[in-house]
């Protein structure tokens, strides 16, 4: 389907309008022609590239995202003046990779303000509820009138606000005001030392306004600002990162990194914003960076403000090398609403540092149950099941505000209240969820609790023939010890003779060791051992077969516990950015274990999660070094390996006991991206532009005098599919990075500054 033959869709609450003949577009390059000319990328997401070459379109999740992120995906500064009445028209073309259900609104589309005050208000103008966008492209429009004492329109920005996947199109902004230039960097100083003067090149800089550094001024004096050139001396606090100009309230377009020499540290904090509900725990890494061989031997000291320690709780005060804090936060006694948290650290003869993180606390408003046998969801309240089955029960979670909230939610217990007939299972994983086990005739009510301890209830019935059913199914040990040498049985008996009969495990593996049919096939017997170091919890079996009359299967929950005279560790491996274990989400790597007297290394464990959290069972006792290792398949570090805690050699890590039938918990790594082998991050400092394949590809660039440029071509626009073709060594004039075989296969190019 065209886009220009897309039927429009009237969000309720949006308000259509056609747009004056006298309205201006001040969106540059809304249609992705240009692929992201115009366009930023937050910082967050600086090593990803949100456009989908196909399509020709932003794609707000790229494919290797971090599964957690939430928030901007491309920004555009705007400095459009307002006066009052004005009205902004604002229209995006949407597209997802399926049809979604009802309940989320994982797109938005958001405006920034300035008002007379020069405070800046972010306003959330398009944010339609999943199911109607389609797989076809569809167009949203809306008409915002912004609030009293707003004086100019300065941003526009597309977000995704779940873990799906849309794209982006024809992104309009309309207002009566043709849009004024905004700040441009040309060139900027790529490095700079504490008491040293950093250089701005550009235009359209005014005649005043502040510099950014990592999104602050701190430590940032201006020397002189001139409408090309700005001088500021650069001091303690300021930190390295993108740098921004802001001229009368207006950003720049394309931050350029500059790096600090001198020796400091950085603090942030992952995730940055949370949504939970009240009275949900939180866990909140602190991550504090040390630079330039920073290595105060008091080391640095981190206190939270504002909350007492019943409320928020480090894991540990101070820190003397790279690493992090775990901070847990109870919002058992707080109101809900927005709650921002600071955490400050102090040491090294430096300036406090201080970083924060926001939670959007919601009170769960309603909850609605439903379960599905087929292709269609039918409410659980009430449901009445006659067979024995499992039946996926699909949990809605809204707030007060009618807004769904459960794929920000961590799973929450479902309990039953008669388990023998009707009986919940809940596999942890991201992808898991809610099982009903339809075993037996009887009744029951389904309890899920709130953090909080508020419930809500269904009750669910079952009349179980007695021919065809599964009459019984049973392990041999349940619980079951996760002991290699140790061998279960799982038992199911049949109302009559099975033709076949089929077993097997849900999210879980074991290694069949023998078995068979019992008297007149009326059972089946698996005998079976766990994988190696299998984690406790509880884990679902399934047995069944054809009989005369039809099929039945019945389930049952094994409890896996932790050998006895074994112990087990588990913790957090906390990672600023999730992809640096080489995907989008999760961790993959070693932990290594060394004698924690001679040093020599005793062994090891893989460990492959969904998410930050890890297990390791079955562990000999004993006091051990530990020590977090990721490699890539050609065995190069994906992070910095980190000796435990938050050390860099086995000098400085502190021992940990593993005693026998005890579990060692917070054993937590905070690790870094592995050194690169320049001076700075790779840095883009032009956008990608388009060659159709035929002649010669040139771009001509601004050098900084020092720099190192790369002109870089891909065919696909996959973050790991540029290769270089050019380079040049600045010398601070203008010079001309060019492809001289620019044919055959059409392709894209960038220009990076190393």
């Amino acid at each position: 389907m065209s886009k220009k033959s897309i039927l429009h869709i009237l969000l309720a609450g949006l308000v259509c309008q056609a747009v004056s003949t006298s309205a201006v577009d001040v969106v540059r390059n809304g249609g992705f022609d240009e692929v992201l000319v115009g366009w930023e990328i937050p910082e967050a997401l600086a090593d990803l590239f949100p456009y989908d070459a196909a399509l020709g379109a932003a794609a707000l999740r790229p494919w290797n995202m971090a599964f957690d992120y939430r928030g901007p995906v491309l920004n555009q500064p705007l400095n459009v003046p307002l006066k009052a009445g004005d009205t902004v028209e604002v229209s995006v073309d949407l597209k997802a990779s399926w049809q979604h259900d009802a309940g989320p609104r994982s797109v938005a589309v958001y405006l920034e303000f300035l008002d007379t005050a020069a405070a800046r208000h972010r306003v959330r103008v398009i944010n339609p509820d999943d199911n109607e966008i389609g797989t076809d492209w569809t167009t949203f429009t809306t008409t915002h009138t912004p609030a009293a004492g707003m004086s100019k329109l300065v941003g526009v920005s597309l977000a995704i606000e779940t873990d799906d996947y849309f794209y982006a199109d024809n992104v309009k902004v309309s207002t009566p005001t043709a849009g004024a230039p905004v700040p441009e960097l040309e060139a900027v100083t790529p490095t700079v030392a504490y008491g040293q003067n950093l250089v701005i090149q550009g235009r359209h800089f005014g005649t005043g306004g502040r510099v950014l550094l990592s999104g602050s001024p701190n430590g940032l004096t201006i020397q002189s600002w001139s409408d090309t050139e700005i001088v500021v001396e650069v001091n303690d606090p300021c930190v390295g990162g993108p740098l921004t100009v802001e001229a009368a309230g207006v950003r720049s377009w394309q931050p350029r990194r500059v790096t600090i020499t001198s020796p400091h540290y950085t603090l942030a904090t992952k995730p940055a914003k949370v949504l939970a509900v009240l009275g949900q725990q939180l866990s909140i890494a602190v991550f504090a960076n040390f630079e330039n061989n920073f290595a105060p031997a008091e080391g640095i000291t981190f206190t939270v403000t504002g909350y007492g320690s019943g409320v928020a709780q480090l894991s540990t005060n101070v820190i003397y090398g790279r690493g992090g804090t775990q901070l847990t936060f109870d919002t058992a006694g707080l109101s809900a609403g927005m709650h921002q948290i600071t955490v400050e650290a102090t040491g090294g003869g430096l300036q406090p540092r201080t970083t924060t993180f926001e939670i959007d606390l919601r009170q769960i408003g309603r909850v609605e149950m439903s379960y599905y046998l087929t292709s269609d969801p039918l409410p659980l309240e009430g449901a009445h099941f006659t067979r024995q089955t499992s039946a996926q029960v699909v949990v809605q979670i809204f707030d007060t505000a009618e807004n769904e909230i459960t794929g920000e939610l961590p799973w929450l217990p479902m309990t039953s209240s008669n388990p023998s007939a009707l009986d919940v299972y809940l596999d942890p994983a991201p992808w898991g969820g809610y099982s009903l086990l339809v075993q037996a005739s009887g009744a029951a009510v389904l309890t899920l609790t709130a953090p909080n301890g508020s419930d809500w209830t269904a009750s669910v019935s079952a009349t179980i023939p007695a021919h065809p059913s599964i009459v019984s199914a049973d392990f041999l040990l349940n619980p079951m010890s996760n002991a290699p040498d140790i061998t279960n049985a799982f038992t199911f008996v049949a109302s009559g003779a099975m033709s076949r009969a089929n077993w097997g495990q849900i999210s879980f593996g074991v290694t069949t060791v023998g078995g068979g049919w019992g008297s007149g096939n009326k059972s089946y017997t698996d005998m079976f051992i766990l994988g190696e170091a299998t984690k406790p919890g509880e884990y679902l079996f399934y047995g069944g077969g054809t009989m005369d009359g039809g099929s039945a299967t019945a389930y049952r929950k094994l409890q896996v516990v932790n050998a006895p005279t074994t112990g087990l560790i588990r913790g957090l491996v906390n990672q600023l950015k999730s992809e640096m274990h080489g995907h989008g989400h999760g961790i993959e790597g070693t932990l290594e274990f060394y004698d924690a007297t001679s040093g020599v290394k005793l062994f090891e464990r893989e460990i492959w999660e969904r998410d930050n959290r890890y297990t390791v069972p079955h562990l000999e006792p004993g006091v051990y070094k530990l020590r977090w290792m990721a490699l890539d398949w050609e065995g190069n570090p994906l992070v910095e390996p980190q000796w435990y805690p938050n050390a860099a050699t086995i000098d400085q890590a502190q021992a940990v006991t593993v005693p026998a039938n005890t579990v060692v918990s917070n054993i937590n790594f905070f690790v870094s991206p592995a050194p690169v082998s320049v001076s700075a991050p790779p840095e883009i400092t032009e956008p990608p532009a388009f060659n159709p394949g035929t002649g010669e590809f040139s771009v001509q660039i601004q050098t900084e005098s020092g720099a190192v440029y790369e002109l870089l071509k891909s065919t696909s626009l996959l973050d790991h599919s540029w290769w270089p073709v050019a380079e040049a060594w600045g010398d601070g004039e203008p010079q001309t990075l060019k492809d001289t075989e620019a044919t055959g296969t059409k392709g894209f190019y960038r220009v990076i500054r190393r």
